[in-house]
């Protein structure tokens, strides 16, 4: 029995003492491909926008350390069921390009075609279809009304609305509050944006501190979402927009959000941030906009 422990001892230790670092690790070598630069661009519309802001760079490949460079010198067209609308101009102080709200922008259901073109780039193009606006059927705001994730008491937000049936559907919810200033002499208003969020198992993290929400549980239902907020809104009125998405925009504003959660954490899986631009890079995305006031 003495020999068995000794050969096993012996076995043991020509094991350990063929072990190290490399003994556990494999280097495999990868041929990356070079990158083949081409614009990137993120044109994010909505039917109550003012003006139509877009921005646009080019694209680095992944091992580049160079900063991603504006595009200035492009051109921008916009085409609504492919009429060709105002050439969008490149504005310096924002570094944008931009142009006006075309007339009848807010209707529903009529194609737009965004297509990009500038110096050494193949052209970009996308095709969206603008969503149908829903209108919001009640809305009711409770100071103190419900509790946060954490168990803190918060103001409730409920907004009441009719998904339309036999289609999908994506939402966002925004929130606004009209603040008013007196500086001793005349009184002003402006609008602040409120941080939002909600305990809905079917609601999720958008970038732009949006709630996104899909109709797949309720589809051709009404739904109501309780939504709150640590803000103090007590005071003024508060504005909540219920937007209607397209696909892309949806995708793309709850990618790109785990996207950020998923950054500098060992143990996330990679995500891909959704995008629709063929020949290129980026999301163009459409929405519509209902709005209710709650005081």
């Amino acid at each position: 029995m003495k020999s068995i422990y000794i050969f096993c001892f012996i076995g043991l230790s020509l094991f350990l003492s063929n072990c190290d670092a490399d003994s556990f690790s494999q280097v495999v070598e990868i041929d990356i491909p070079p990158h083949e630069p081409a614009l990137a661009v993120r044109a994010l519309f909505q039917q109550n926008d003012t003006l139509l802001s877009l921005l646009l760079t080019d694209s680095k490949g992944i091992l580049e350390s160079t900063s991603l460079e504006i595009q200035k010198e492009a051109t921008v067209r916009l085409f609504e069921n492919e009429q060709a609308l105002p050439v969008f101009s490149y504005n310096p102080n924002t570094s944008r390009f931009t142009a006006p709200v075309p007339s009848g922008f807010e209707q529903t259901q009529s194609t737009y075609r965004l297509e990009i073109s500038a110096p050494n780039f193949k052209t970009i193009s996308a095709t969206q279809i603008m969503p149908q606006p829903i209108s919001i059927l009640a809305g009711k705001y409770t100071p103190n009304g419900t509790f946060s994730s954490d168990g803190d008491r918060v103001d409730a937000i409920e907004i009441e609305f009719q998904d339309p049936a036999g289609e999908e559907n994506y939402y966002a919810f925004s929130g606004m509050q009209r603040v008013a200033y007196f500086n001793g002499q005349d009184t002003s208003y402006y609008d602040s944006g409120i941080y939002l969020d909600s305990n809905d198992p079917l609601v999720s993290y958008g970038t732009a501190e949006l709630l996104l929400l899909s109709d797949a549980a309720f589809n051709g239902n009404t739904y109501k979402v309780l939504l709150y907020s640590y803000n103090e809104l007590q005071e003024g009125v508060i504005k909540i927009q219920l937007l209607s998405l397209s696909r892309d925009t949806y995708l793309y504003h709850r990618s790109l959000n785990n996207y950020y959660d998923a950054v500098d954490n060992p143990f996330a899986e990679p995500v891909n941030v959704h995008q629709n631009i063929e020949n290129g890079y980026g999301i163009f995305g459409l929405a519509g906009v209902s709005e209710i006031d709650l005081n």
